[in-house]
């Protein structure tokens, strides 16, 4: 492919997640703030997806942000699940001693299959389009959840991070951890499971998040701006660029507002990392790189 695309997605979810509980009330403060970043994609005439999660779908600010750049074709709205706080609740037995959120993976495929259910019908609903994008919560996928989605009419994923084993990370029951990632690079493939394998057409488009070996010592870098990290960041698009090759730009929506982290705690610090973000934006626009949303890039590649 000649074009060279820019990708973001934004994993769009309640305030301070990770340090919430699996009971605890997630609330939506930072939504009103994402106008900002909204306005700065489009003045580049980047577009970005929206992969959001049940309370989220619930924000009035989210939403109406969401209509009016639906309504513009400036963004793209995908689907994201937390699984202990997506409906319907379904009782666990944690594991004893230290123990972290719950995977999706560790439900009954009935309840996983209701889960995903529950969401795309939420979010169709509330935004009146249908829903093709989907990025696991905690980087969780597996043969069930593909399967599901493919039932459900997605076209793309975006859960893959190169590089990355999540196994050791752990879950809320025994045994449980996330998706091995370490054999995976940075282009788009065909993901299928084995019950669909025979089937050319169940299949969806994995496109992973961007996450390159750079410098002498090959060390791992995410195309994720963390207020320290913008020559990194440029790094990473000057090579994919050089290569030809897409880059799929990630962050969190409550990093984009302070105080709703853990990362960005000031005001100060968030004005610093849109100034990071407006330099990238910037840099890539001067490599070539242009906009899509991720279903759409997803639509024109070969893989």
């Amino acid at each position: 492919m000649s074009e060279l695309f820019f990708l973001i997605t934004i994993d769009t979810e309640g305030d301070n997640i990770w340090e919430t509980t699996v009971n605890s009330k997630v609330t939506t403060k930072h939504a009103s703030h994402l106008f900002r970043f909204q306005d700065m994609c489009e003045s580049f005439d980047f577009i970005p997806t929206y992969l959001t999660n049940y309370e989220m779908a619930k924000s009035d600010a989210f939403v109406e942000l969401g209509r009016n750049g639906l309504s513009r074709n400036k963004l793209e709205i995908g689907a994201h699940i937390h699984a202990w706080n997506q409906p319907p609740y379904y009782p666990l037995v944690p594991k004893l001693g230290e123990k972290g959120k719950p995977y999706l993976s560790e439900y009954p495929r009935w309840v996983i299959r209701r889960k995903l259910e529950n969401i795309t019908g939420l979010l169709g609903d509330t935004f009146g389009v249908p829903i093709t994008s989907h990025r696991g919560g905690r980087w969780c996928l597996n043969d069930v959840i593909v399967e599901e989605l493919v039932r459900l009419n997605y076209i793309v994923d975006c859960t893959c991070t190169p590089y990355m084993n999540w196994e050791k990370v752990s879950g809320y029951t025994w045994g449980s951890g996330g998706p091995n990632y370490e054999k995976h690079n940075n282009e788009p493939y065909k993901l299928t499971s084995k019950r669909y394998k025979e089937d050319p057409q169940a299949y969806l488009i994995e496109v992973p998040t961007t996450i390159e070996k750079i410098g002498k010592r090959n060390s791992i870098q995410w195309l994720r701006p963390k207020g320290n990290n913008l020559p990194a960041l440029k790094e990473i698009v000057r090579k994919r660029a050089a290569e030809g090759k897409h880059v799929e730009f990630m962050l969190h929506s409550s990093e984009l507002d302070y105080g709703t982290n853990p990362i960005f705690r000031n005001k100060g610090m968030i004005d610093l990392l849109y100034r990071d973000i407006e330099e990238l934006f910037l840099y890539a626009k001067e490599l070539g790189y242009k906009g899509s949303g991720l279903t759409a890039f997803a639509r024109q590649i070969s893989v």
